[in-house]
């Protein structure tokens, strides 16, 4: 199961569950960001700020025909974490520069949220 809130920057997931998350940019005019060849979106998920991250991920963009990026989290990202909240972050690579366009700073905390499962696959 997942649930966005993106008012609130929350993303929950059923830990050990398979979650594809679609994301945008926006300038700085408030206008959509198209993204072209070879732009990087990196999202990863940490403890606490300031901690290594427990799963990074990435989508390099193959083409300009979208203006969204999807990062799938497979099953083994989330298997071995425990249930609760953690901090995550989305940067943005695209002609050398590096945009952190979702961040946590001390008024934001982007949160990842770990739910439980009752039914295990074996």
């Amino acid at each position: 199961m997942l649930k966005i809130d993106s008012e609130n920057m929350i993303i929950a997931m059923t830990r050990g569950d398979t979650a594809n998350i679609v994301f945008s940019a926006v300038d700085e005019q408030g206008q959509t960001y198209t993204p072209v060849l070879n732009d990087v979106l990196r999202f990863a998920v940490a403890k606490k700020v300031g901690a290594e991250p427990l799963f990074e991920l990435t989508n390099i963009m193959a083409n300009d025909a979208t203006a969204f990026w999807t990062i799938t989290i497979q099953p083994h990202n989330t298997n071995t974490m425990k249930f609760g909240d953690y901090v995550f972050d989305v940067q943005l690579t695209h002609g050398g520069e590096v945009d952190t366009i979702i961040g946590a700073t001390d008024e934001i905390r982007p949160t990842f949220r770990v739910w439980g499962e009752v039914a295990t696959e074996d």
